[in-house]
């Protein structure tokens, strides 16, 4: 009977989240048939171990190995399928890696990383591209630019967000998820009616008052240096 060899990519921002479809193989593949690979958090390493042990669940087919990493250049990841006769190996992926915002960041994490140019940069040095992106949307915006060519010049200007982000992250002041987070908390202070679960239109004399409200109460905490 063909053995199983079981590759699980889970999501480095939840390394203890599994595929549903894992399970069977994971409870009670034992000790000696599981490995987690060092990249995964020593509380979530010992939960999978935990599962492990537990009375193995009748399959169709053996698992030799299942492999719990959250490492996306793993080399057993470039392997063919079906790898011979008495093997086959099976992968599984976190459905949350596939979200294309954190693909995103992960791609100016890596562009930092190996990229000479990009390593080069401050935030200083790309105000030329800054500017240049930024009027490249204005103008698309006022020529009534297509869909696809409008959303190609948003693109780059998000380019440079996530930029500037991943540069800040890497002097350890604040990430992209921080940026995003800095705008969920303006908006709360300023937009509370999209927050207290409120169905009705909002009046845009009420949405200015909320706003201006907001923005005096962040300026008095501002000057109190909070």
């Amino acid at each position: 009977m063909t053995a199983l060899t079981i590759i699980v990519l889970v999501d480095p921002r939840w390394p203890d989240q599994i595929p549903l479809g894992i399970i069977p193989y994971l409870y009670g593949v034992g000790a000696s048939h599981l490995e987690v690979t060092p990249d995964i958090p020593a509380a979530a390493r010992n939960h999978y171990h935990q599962l492990a042990a537990l009375p193995a669940p009748a399959l169709s087919q053996p698992v030799a190995r299942l492999v719990i990493t959250s490492d996306d250049t793993d080399p057993r990841l470039m392997e063919p399928t079906e790898t011979a006769e008495e093997t086959a190996t099976r992968i599984f992926r976190a459905p949350s890696r596939d979200d294309p915002t954190w693909q995103a960041q992960n791609i100016m994490r890596r562009a930092l990383t190996v990229g000479e140019w990009e390593r080069e940069q401050t935030h200083e040095t790309l105000l030329p591209y800054l500017r240049e992106e930024t009027t490249e949307l204005v103008e698309a915006i006022t020529t009534q630019a297509n869909d696809v060519e409008l959303m190609a010049e948003l693109g780059d200007v998000l380019l440079q967000v996530l930029f500037h982000a991943e540069i800040a992250a890497r002097r350890g002041a604040f990430d992209f998820g921080d940026v995003v987070g800095s705008f969920i908390g303006k908006m709360r202070r300023r937009s509370p009616y999209l927050f207290d679960g409120t169905t009705s239109v909002v009046p845009q004399s009420e949405q200015k008052r909320l706003w201006e409200l907001g923005k005096h109460a962040e300026g008095r905490r501002a000057g109190k240096g909070q």
